[in-house]
This record gives structure tokens, sequence and C-alpha cells, in this order.
């Protein structure tokens, strides 16, 4: 490699693979002990595999300029290693401590509303979220090691246009395409470097939540620059992260040159990020004044319900944890996007179906007699399947004008019974398989039982033609699931005396009605285990179902008798809903 091209590439591709560790962080917080064991020893053999590398091309002489500048960021990759280090050993350790806290409160039943739980549940699952944790600790010290390689790399840059080198006249091995090369590679060092900055920028323009305890007016109310700065060391000292430690042997090690680390590239590059993150925060400060929109976006009701959460987060995990206010704010923002969506499909057809009053049959009365028939004919329980084989009997039986609104409340039921049927009969494989086929029964409208026949749609048919049209379709029906449940059901319709099809109608709503509250009043309990038991991985998902339900079921707060769990007396607090009113007031304006 005898050009000056070439040597510049060799130094810019080493730039670059060391500028691009820093997105592996979050991978390398993956949740999972073995996973993070994995990620630890392959990011090892990739590090000393390209220093051994380098070593050798220098020794050999096939890197014989800017070697000060190699040794320079390979010192700079070694330093980033330990870091990385601290990512998959504390991002584990960190949603570990989270959880355990949240489940240690939240069974004290502290909260009164099942959603108020949930949404702590959602909150703790978001700020255990891998980005956050490696923004949180460790976005200084990477900005630091990749403006460092920056600068490095650019000196080496300035000398080849500053200075011709005499050892360097030759031809280059790549003609032309090595300027393409170069160029592409600085570009990317330069992009990883920049974002890794603004990333940080933006991280450390909020002060933490503990001070929303302070007085606002204090000059020191959003200068603590110091906390976001060595908030490397603060993890450092962790007594807890260093107990569970995978690498424990190596664990005061690893902090020494961390700490040394951090403060001396800190003394190097500290004073420029500073300026930088000042000019920020100055030009963010006159935003407001002169975009209405910002000024909107940070109104009273906004700011009112981030503080309200910061609080509730304070008194889960003490002041003394504090969590940035960017990292509030998105997870705010995020759980406010999710209710909006689900509030946008309120289940009125099912509302309607719970208000209205029924004087034939007592409550869950037709749902005993069909358990009886199901336990005659051999081992049955009611299942999603047994409602959408109800309403597509229905569909089959009664005119459409009557069917209507059961057909649309089974739509909006249809999620919510899913997801209760779903966690109470885990891993029950017999189960699992009805709900598929319920799934595909309620979906596709070429399955048996989907078709409407020509005589429902005539109010004044039989009740002989509206049997047989069902028996036609039963006899049709395919061996295997769902075969015992529409055998339960015809055995119930033809046990029942109707004189019309209108009382035919109302003893089917009435039976639907008593699958609905068989299933409904299981969900408080269903969906707080299923979050307290669900692995760290999965509890966002989980908990974001969960709000979804939640928001649905909120208008059958007074329809339905719910089951409780300790510490849970309603659904919705009062507090909640003005929570919910601020939201909508908030993006209204924005």
């Amino acid at each position: 490699m005898p050009s000056t091209g070439d040597q510049l590439s060799k130094l810019t591709g080493t730039t670059m693979v060391c500028t691009s560790m820093c997105f592996l962080m979050t991978s390398l917080a993956i949740n999972g002990e073995s996973e993070s064991i994995s990620n630890v020893i392959a990011l090892c053999l990739f590090v000393v595999t390209i220093a051994v590398n380098i070593c050798i091309q220098i020794y050999t002489g096939v890197i014989f300029l800017f070697i000060v500048e190699h040794i320079m960021i390979l010192c700079c990759m070694l330093l980033l290693l330990p870091v990385l280090w601290f990512v998959a050993i504390g991002g584990n350790s960190d949603n570990a401590i989270i959880n355990e806290t949240m489940k240690n409160t939240l069974n004290k039943g502290e909260a009164s509303s099942l959603l108020h739980r949930v949404k702590l549940w959602y909150m703790s699952s978001c700020i255990s979220n891998p980005q956050y944790f490696v923004k949180g600790y460790y976005g200084l010290s990477v900005v630091m090691i990749c403006f460092l390689c920056l600068t490095v790399l650019s000196q080496a840059a300035l000398r080849i246009v500053v200075h011709k080198f005499k050892t360097c006249e030759g031809i280059s091995d790549y003609g032309w395409s090595i300027s393409i090369i170069v160029v592409t590679q600085i570009m990317v060092v330069l992009v990883t470097s920049l974002s890794a900055a603004f990333r940080w920028i933006v991280m450390s323009s909020d002060p933490p939540i503990y001070m929303s305890f302070d007085d606002p007016s204090d000059p020191s109310f959003d200068v603590n620059f110091e906390v976001e700065l060595f908030s490397v060391i603060s993890l450092a000292n962790n007594r807890e992260l260093s107990k569970v430690s995978i690498l424990f042997s190596f664990y005061f090690l690893l902090k020494v040159v961390l700490l040394v680390a951090v403060v001396w590239i800190f003394l190097v590059l500290g004073g420029p990020l500073i300026g930088i993150r000042f000019i920020y925060r100055k030009i963010i400060g006159i935003l407001p004044a002169l975009s209405p929109a910002c000024s909107t976006r940070s109104s009273t009701n906004a700011n009112a319900v981030l503080e309200k959460w910061e609080t509730e987060m304070a008194k889960v995990f003490g002041v003394e944890r504090s969590f940035p206010k960017w990292m509030m704010r998105s997870c705010v923002e995020d759980m406010n996007k999710w209710t909006d969506l689900s509030n946008r499909s309120p289940p009125n057809y099912l509302v309607q179906l719970l208000s209205r009053p029924r004087t034939r049959h007592p409550p869950q009365t037709l749902l005993n007699k069909l358990l009886e028939i199901g336990i005659n004919e051999g081992y049955y329980k009611l299942s999603c399947l047994s409602m959408v084989i109800l309403v597509k009997i229905v569909a089959l039986s009664v005119p459409f004008t009557l069917a209507e609104p059961i057909l649309r409340a089974l739509d909006e039921a249809f999620e919510i019974v899913y997801y209760i049927d779903e966690k109470v009969n885990v891993g029950n494989y017999p189960y699992g398989i009805k709900r598929r086929f319920a799934k595909v029964l309620l979906v596709h409208k070429n399955v048996h039982l989907s078709k409407k026949d020509s005589t429902a749609n005539n109010l004044g048919m039989s009740m002989n033609e509206a049997l047989t049209s069902i028996g036609n379709e039963w006899e049709a029906f395919p061996d295997g699931v769902g075969k015992m449940e529409i055998q339960i059901i015809m055995g119930f319709i033809r046990g029942q005396a109707h004189a019309s099809i209108e009382e035919l109608y109302e003893d089917l709503e009435q039976l639907f009605v008593d699958m609905l509250l068989f299933f409904l009043p299981q969900l408080p309990i269903v969906a707080l285990k299923d979050m307290n038991e669900s692995p760290i991985e999965i509890r966002e998902q989980r908990a974001r179902s969960a709000l979804k339900l939640l928001c649905k079921l909120k208008l059958l707060e007074d329809k339905v008798q719910w089951s409780f769990p300790k510490g849970i007396t309603r659904l919705i607090d009062p507090d909640d809903e003005e929570e919910e009113c601020n939201n909508d007031n908030m993006e209204m304006h924005v």
C-alpha cells in the first residue's frame, strides 16, 4: 500500500470500526443473561482480532504511516470495550432491580384503580428499555471516545493536505477508487460521531426526575450537568450491580479503568461539549417564545401530567433513584399515544347490549343450562369458540335487523374474550386450537356457519325453517374442532320453547350476554397476573395489551361485577379520567 491514500484508508477503516462499536450498545443490552455473555465474548474476539491485525501490519511494514494515530485509535477501541462490557452487564442487572422493585411495590396494593396499576407497569417496562439504559449511563463516555477518534482522524487528514510524505509517493493499488473509499469512511465516522453527540445533548438537556421536588426558582434547579457527566461513575459505584455482575472478578479492574478513562477524556474534550450543550439549551429556551406550537406543547396540562408520573415513579423507586426527564417524557408520550388509539374505538354496541333490561330469564340461567347440556355430552368448558359459534348461529337463524347488534358486539368483545381465554387456559393445547379456529371462523367469510341463508332475512319465517337452516350447516360442518360446541348449542336451542323468531333471538342474546359476563369479570386478575409473571423482555408488550383492553372497557365500569385482586377497587379512578382529559386537550392544542 504505497500511497498516502492507501495509508489513510487503513486509518479511516480502523476509526470507522471504533465509532461503529457505539451502535452495538443496544444489542449488547439485550434482556437475557446468556445472550449478554455471548455478545460480550463475540465483542471481545472482534476487538482482539482487529487489534492483533493492526499490530501485525505495523510490524510487517504494511502500515508505515500514521502509526501513532493507529495506536491512539486502538487505545480508544480498548477503552470503549469495558464501557460496552458494563452495558451488557448493567442492562440485565438494572432491569432485574427495576423488575423486583415494581413487583414488591405493586403487590402491596397501593394503586386503587386497575388502570393506574397497569400504567405503572407500563412505565416501569418502558424505562427498563435497553435503549434508555444505554443513553442514560453511557452517553457522555461514548461521545467523548467518538470525538477523540474524529479528532485523531481529522489531524491525520490535514497532515496529508499540508505535507507531502516522501515515503508515500507510489501509485495506489486500488487506483481511482481509493478516494471514494476514504471519503465514504470519513463520512461514516462523521455521521456516527455526530449522531452520538446529538443523542447525548438531547439526553442531558433535561434535569433528572428528582428535580421536580426542588424549588424551580433555585438557580441549581436545572444545572445538574455533573449528574449526567459522571453517570458512569455512579454506575461503577452501584453495589447491587457489582453483586450480580457476571464478570465479578474483573469488576474492580474495570472500575478503575473506566473512571480514569472518563476523567482523562473529559479533560480533553469536556470543554467543547459543555459549550455545545450550553448553546443547545439556550436555543431550546428561545424556541417556545418563537413558535406557538412549541409553547403549546409544553403547556400546563402536559407539564402537569409529566410531573404526576415523575412523582409516582419516585414513590415506587425512591427519590435517590433518578430517571432523566427526557426518558420520562418519552415514556409518557408513548403511553398516551397507545391510550389515545384505544379510546378511538369505544365498544358502543357492547355497552348497549349489557345495558338492555331482560325479563325472560334471570342472569346466568341460560348459561347454566348450556353447561349442563355440555356436561351430559362429555367434558365441555366455555371458550371463545363457543361465543363465535353462537353468534354465527344467530346470523343464520335470525334476520339481520335483529342480529346486527350482537354481531357488532362480538367484533368489539372478541379481542378481550380471546385475551382472557388465552391467559386462563395457557398451555392447554386443545383450547389453543379452539382459539385459533375461533379467530379463523370470525374473520374468514367462506367458513361454515358464516353464510347468510336467504330465509334468515325474512322476519316472518317459522321456527322450523330457522332450525332447518342451522341443521343444514351443522351437518355440513367438518368433524373435529367446533363440532361439540355446535352440538351443545343446538341441543340448547331445541330444548327451549320459542313461540317466535323474536323469542329465539332474545334467548340467544341472553346466552351471549351470560357468556360475556362469565369472561369479562376475570380481566383484572388475569391482566395483573400476566404482567407480574411476564419475562422482562416482553413485559412492555403485555402491559400495552392490557392498557388497550382497559381503555376499551372503561365504559363498562358499572355494567359488570368485576373480580378485583387485593388492593384494587375500580377499573378507573376519577384522577385517571382527569389525566386523560389533560392528554386530549394537549393533543388538540398541538
